[in-house]
């Protein structure tokens, strides 16, 4: 599994990638021969970022054309059209293809902290968790600074980079929506990958993927917690993957979340 970073905005201005491109929102247009599908929560609470630890699972059934992502989610211009959505995202990701696209550093955009640090985007996680065994988390936070305007990404308490606030018209001024949770994406001719662990979320601790400890973060970077019954859940193709109850713990924010894909419910 490797580690991804992306931004909506550059890629809007420069062209999507022709293949294993994704947005962390139903409401970008996939290409005609793609199929996108969705599980997440998603909240317009918080403004200027949030921060979780990701279970991270290896997806070694994934094919050739197939992407599979658990990430959170920021983004700005949601309610008018596509073309002026802002977002950016980061989290890990499988690609069958091992075409990472605008997901590290091929494209500009992403400013790192520090070119020789060994979590940039793009970087292989490990280890990775096992089912029914030992659970790995990638801990991510992604916030605006309150003085620069620009969008950091840490990633395990480390800073990692930034986004500029002049790649963006919207997120410059904030978040409108944050989101955390899986997608896919696949030819249409193709089966549907897995997400999260590859099982559904009714298996629970050890067996199906989770977002724990999820926080917002304010204009400072500091983290706090969402206010119960914010969220609204976005799953459709429920089939194929799912979510579990959002749970509030004293730590933040957590729910379990994924699917098989295949061919279950014609999921295509």
């Amino acid at each position: 599994m490797t580690f991804l970073a992306q931004n909506e905005a550059f890629l809007q201005k420069v062209g999507r990638p022709e293949r294993n491109y994704i947005s962390n929102h139903a409401s970008i247009t996939v290409l005609p021969d793609r199929v996108g599908h969705f599980a997440q929560y998603r909240s317009r609470e918080g403004q200027w970022g949030s921060q979780a630890e990701l279970v991270v699972y290896g997806l070694p059934n994934i094919k050739r054309n197939q992407y599979s992502a658990v990430f959170i989610g920021i983004a700005n211009g949601l309610d008018g059209p596509s073309n002026n959505v802002n977002s950016i995202s980061a989290g890990w990701h499988g690609d069958g293809s091992k075409i990472t696209g605008c997901y590290n550093l091929l494209c500009n955009g992403f400013v790192p902290e520090n070119k020789a640090s060994s979590k940039l985007p793009g970087f292989k996680i490990e280890p990775l968790s096992e089912y029914n065994g030992v659970q790995h988390v990638v801990k991510v936070k992604i916030h605006q600074d309150e003085n620069s305007g620009d969008w950091w990404l840490h990633v395990d308490n480390s800073p990692i980079g930034f986004w500029p606030k002049t790649l963006f018209t919207g997120l410059s001024q904030g978040a409108q929506e944050i989101s955390w949770g899986g997608a896919v994406n696949f030819d249409k001719n193709d089966d549907s990958p897995p997400m999260g662990s590859g099982h559904f979320p009714e298996e629970g601790e050890g067996k199906a993927a989770a977002i724990q400890n999820i926080q917002f973060a304010d204009k400072s970077g500091n983290t706090y917690a969402l206010t119960d019954g914010e969220e609204f859940a976005y799953d459709d193709r429920t089939d194929c993957y799912r979510l579990g109850e959002f749970i509030n713990e004293k730590t933040g924010s957590k729910f379990y979340f994924g699917g098989v894909g295949g061919i279950i419910g014609g999921c295509k």
